[in-house]
């Protein structure tokens, strides 16, 4: 008795349903909308901040700080 060993190999391998359509990727991708002009962002890095000047705040004058008695400055004198 002869046995097939290739036909045997092929009864695992299941077949497509001939309702479904054939497993081959397509050949172009598929249609899309073109991007309407308001859906188009400006040229440029999207991520580039315009040069501003930074903001300086309000100037205040220098703080005097007072010495806390008992305590030595930094000249090593009590204050």
């Amino acid at each position: 008795m002869h046995i097939d060993h290739i036909e045997g190999m092929k009864a695992h391998v299941p077949n497509e349903r001939p309702d479904m359509p054939p497993s081959i990727p397509p050949d172009r991708p598929p249609e899309t909308e073109p991007p309407r002009p308001d859906d188009v962002p400006p040229p440029g890095n999207p991520n580039d901040i315009p040069p501003v000047e930074p903001d300086r705040g309000i100037e205040l004058p220098p703080r005097e700080i007072p010495p806390i008695e008992g305590r030595r400055s930094r000249s090593g004198m009590l204050a």
